[in-house]
């Protein structure tokens, strides 16, 4: 390898150290929050605690849910926030099975005042099949949940 390789290599992996450095000081991972990945545990505070730490971040900030599947109850993701956010998803964020838990909020994930937001990744699963069965027996059913108010 030549001198000039060397250098090119060396200045290479200083500047991926220090763009992964700095990235990473601003990433708020729902398991350090005391989010689960079993699918079974309640992590619904956990996220809002991430999604807190993130919105008042001064610098751009991600929320990570890493790979795993994650219980979410009805929840809402409040800004304004202070810069730019990323909710990076590589795992599984599902509902409970039990559609009735939402009542008539007509919410499972909410998004409310949020601008400068990406959404990156993942599966969002609402476990819906239950409440489709109930609609189309025409039973007395809540009006359903969605994701909504996302403002990029």
């Amino acid at each position: 390898m030549t001198k000039s390789n060397i250098a090119s290599a060396l200045l290479f992996t200083l500047l991926t150290f220090i763009d992964v450095s700095t990235s990473s000081s601003n990433v708020f991972n729902v398991v350090s929050f005391g989010a689960k990945p079993d699918g079974v545990t309640d992590s619904t505070a956990a996220f809002l605690k991430a999604w807190q730490a993130a919105c008042v971040s001064a610098a751009s900030a991600t929320v990570m849910v890493p790979a795993g599947t994650f219980l979410v109850k009805g929840i809402t993701f409040t800004g304004p926030c202070k810069s730019r956010l990323k909710f990076q998803v590589a795992g599984t964020v599902v509902a409970p099975a039990d559609y009735w838990a939402f009542g008539n909020s007509g919410y499972w994930i909410l998004f409310n005042r949020v601008s400068k937001m990406s959404l990156v990744g993942g599966t969002f699963d609402a476990r819906a099949s239950g409440f489709w069965a109930c609609r189309k027996s025409g039973q007395n059913c809540p009006p359903g949940v969605r994701l909504d108010d996302l403002h990029t």
